[in-house]
């Protein structure tokens, strides 16, 4: 059965999941996120505090056209901001194996090595160094209470 266009597609992302960069910079997306997303194709982009977001495709597309329609042509502002994003989009696609290659560039700007964590937060995921992720763990259980109940209002 085809999807309705006006359809919303809503994507489960969750989990976290560690991952050792092959030598060619490749990494798998987990089984059930690329359920998820049978095109298998992923958008990833700088995110502040040197994450690295990844959406599937269609949620990205969703997500940043309407930011970026809303943008004025007519503004060198708007124009350079539209420029920077374009500049810092990439299209990772899934190979047949699963895995994706990451962009030099994302790396760098996330600081990661040879360890990635991968944590799903919806309909998209951010991507850290693993040794980051095990320092942020450990600084949060030190903390009490995982921040994650303020989502849940708990």
């Amino acid at each position: 059965m085809e999807q309705n266009k006006t359809e919303t597609t809503f994507y489960r992302l969750y989990r976290e999941f560690e991952y050792k960069l092959d030598t060619q910079r490749r990494i798998a997306v987990p089984a059930e996120w690329r359920a998820e997303n049978p095109c298998g194709i992923f958008m990833m982009i700088p995110a502040r505090d040197n994450m690295i977001q990844m959406y599937p495709d269609e949620v990205f597309t969703k997500k940043f056209a309407e930011k970026l329609a809303k943008l004025s042509m007519g503004s060198a502002e708007d124009m350079r901001k539209a420029r920077d994003f374009g500049a810092n989009v990439y299209k990772c696609v899934c190979d047949s194996q699963g895995r994706i290659q990451m962009p030099k560039e994302l790396l760098a700007w996330g600081k990661v090595e040879s360890r990635l964590s991968m944590i799903g937060a919806g309909d998209f995921a951010q991507l850290m160094s693993a040794e980051r992720r095990e320092a942020e763990k450990a600084q949060s259980s030190a903390g009490g209470e995982p921040s994650f109940l303020d989502i849940l209002n708990l």
